[in-house]
C-alpha cells in the first residue's frame, strides 16, 4: 500500500457542515472522505469556503430539493491532495479555486437531474464545507492559481 493511500485510509473520515433534510436543521459531523471515483477527479483539501444566500435558502427550507441529507457549501478554496491517473493539468499540492458551478463535460455522466448542477446542493456531489471534496472532471472544473496569500493593491 502507498504511503499516501495509507494516509487515507487512516483518515477514511473528515468534519462537514451537513443539512439534516429540514430547515434549520445544521450540524457539523463525521462524514466520510470523498475519494477518487473516476480517473478524471481530483480530491480537494480545503481552506475557506464561502456561504451565500443559496446556503442559507437551503438552511431556511425556502430552496426546494432533496430530504436527505447532504453537505451544505459550492464556493471554496484549497489544496490538491490527490488526483486521478487522467488529470493533466493539475498536481498534488496546486492551489485552487472551486466555481460554483461544474465544469459543463461531466454535467451528463455525474448528475442524475439539473437541480443538482453545483456542489453543495443535493448528495450526488459534496459540498465545500467540508476538509475534502471530489472534483469530477477536474482539469475543466477546478481553477488554478499561483497562490492564496494577500496582497495589498497600493503597493502592486
Amino acid at each position: 500500500m502507498a504511503l499516501s493511500n495509507f494516509t487515507t485510509a487512516l483518515n477514511a473520515t473528515m468534519r462537514a457542515v451537513v443539512w439534516q433534510g429540514n430547515a434549520y436543521n445544521v450540524s457539523v459531523l463525521d462524514v466520510p472522505r470523498p475519494t477518487i471515483i473516476n480517473q478524471t477527479d481530483a480530491i480537494v483539501r480545503l481552506k475557506r469556503a464561502g456561504i451565500c444566500g443559496s446556503d442559507l435558502h437551503i438552511y431556511r427550507g425556502t430552496q426546494p430539493g432533496p430530504e436527505a441529507a447532504y453537505v451544505l457549501g459550492h464556493e471554496g478554496v484549497g489544496y490538491i491532495s490527490e488526483v486521478g491517473d487522467a488529470v493533466g493539468s493539475l498536481s498534488v499540492g496546486d492551489p485552487v479555486v472551486i466555481p460554483f458551478e461544474l465544469a459543463e463535460e461531466h454535467l451528463h455522466t455525474e448528475l442524475t437531474t439539473p437541480f443538482y448542477g453545483s456542489y453543495g446542493n443535493g448528495p450526488e456531489l459534496g459540498g465545500t464545507q467540508a476538509e475534502y471534496i471530489r472534483i469530477p472532471n477536474a482539469d475543466a472544473g477546478l481553477i488554478p492559481v499561483t497562490s492564496f496569500e494577500r496582497t495589498d493593491p497600493r503597493t502592486d
